[in-house]
């Protein structure tokens, strides 16, 4: 009888000392529960701030409602749409016009339902997001260039003047529609020029009236690039002409038919050094959205059988439509003060200070 007693006395305390360690462990899975519920209301609000940096940045490719007003509208629907569960998102923004920079920080209050247990009721919550935007300067393209003056002709665009009365881009509409361009080296009577008077910024273009030299698309060299599509330019840089009736020495037809129904960006010139064949060199000015439908490079390298070939022999074109559109590519290098043709880059970013 006394070793039974001693043995419920032994259940007793042990039970005892199980419910004391069972409190503690209790109140930290509960505040576990907490911290798992503010980590999701982070996850949501970062969600929210990247993607309002990026829509943003986007009206601000576009040129439109590029304010501060505007952008916090804009967050403030992005912010919402990404509520956290604990509570409403506030959105503030950052917006640097200059360097074509947002930063948008969002940020709810979390109320803990056990934190209390320990003094603990709530806690601030926040994130922040940022994106740039900028029109490109340079980077990896198709080896081809168009003339300004094309561009200019088959956009009905306007063209953007500095305070100098220079040119530094073009105010191009949505689509122009398909146009078909033709190559320099073959039918010249295709080619459009450009209005006499036209100023760019120094050193002047060749051609009557500081007009770019009429043309309609260049080959440019290649050298080194080993892949389709992967020659590099940068805007201002000088680069030599592949001449003749020639093709892009990395591109298989079937390359370039993967193309079709695609959008690229493709550098445009604004004027040459006056010389021809392997001598002659082109001014890369800027880039412009050009959408493939067709081409014709020579027989046997065409769009046929995918896409009608828009001409044929001894013609050399590219038809297609000359767009407007705003990229989230990070291929491109980009600049919010670089050459407008329409085409801007959009690129998340990390926040000032990391």
């Amino acid at each position: 009888m006394q070793r039974l007693k001693r043995s419920r006395r032994d259940r007793g305390a042990v039970a005892i000392w199980v419910g004391v360690l069972m409190v503690p462990f209790l109140v930290l899975s509960a505040l576990a529960i907490d911290i798992a519920s503010m980590n999701a209301d982070q996850q949501r609000l970062q969600t929210g701030a990247d993607a309002a940096a990026l829509a943003v940045a986007q009206q601000c490719g576009h040129g439109t409602n590029c304010n501060t007003t505007s952008a916090q509208t804009t967050a403030g629907q992005l912010a919402g749409a990404n509520d956290p569960m604990g509570g409403h998102a506030a959105a503030a923004v950052d917006l640097d016009t200059a360097r074509g920079i947002v930063e948008v920080e969002t940020s709810s209050t979390r109320d803990y339902l056990f934190g209390p247990v320990i003094g603990v009721e709530s806690t601030d919550v926040s994130a922040r997001g940022a994106a740039q935007w900028g029109y490109p300067t340079g980077g990896a393209h198709f080896p081809l260039a168009i003339s300004w003056c094309e561009v200019l002709h088959f956009s009905r665009a306007t063209p953007i003047y500095n305070a100098a009365g220079q040119v530094i881009g073009l105010d191009i509409p949505p689509t122009s529609g398909n146009v078909t361009i033709y190559a320099k080296s073959n039918r010249s009577s295709d080619f459009h020029a450009c209005p006499s008077g036209t100023r760019f910024p120094p050193p002047p273009p060749s051609g009557p009236n500081g007009a770019a030299p009429a043309g309609g698309f260049s080959w440019l060299v290649e050298s080194g690039t080993g892949t389709c599509a992967g020659l590099a330019t940068t805007s201002g840089m000088w680069i030599s002409s592949d001449t003749g009736n020639d093709r892009p020495d990395h591109c298989s037809a079937a390359d370039v038919r993967s193309m079709i129904g695609t959008s690229m960006l493709l550098p445009v010139y604004d004027r040459t050094n006056g010389l021809t064949g392997s001598n002659a060199k082109y001014h890369i000015f800027g880039y412009i959205g050009f959408r493939l439908e067709s081409f014709y490079f020579g027989s046997g390298y065409s769009s046929a059988p995918a896409a009608a070939e828009p001409c044929g022999n001894p013609a050399r074109c590219i038809r297609g439509a000359i767009v407007e559109f705003v990229d989230l590519d990070d291929a491109m290098t980009i600049s919010p003060s670089g050459p407008q043709f329409g085409a801007s880059i959009v690129q998340l970013r990390l926040p000032e200070g990391g």
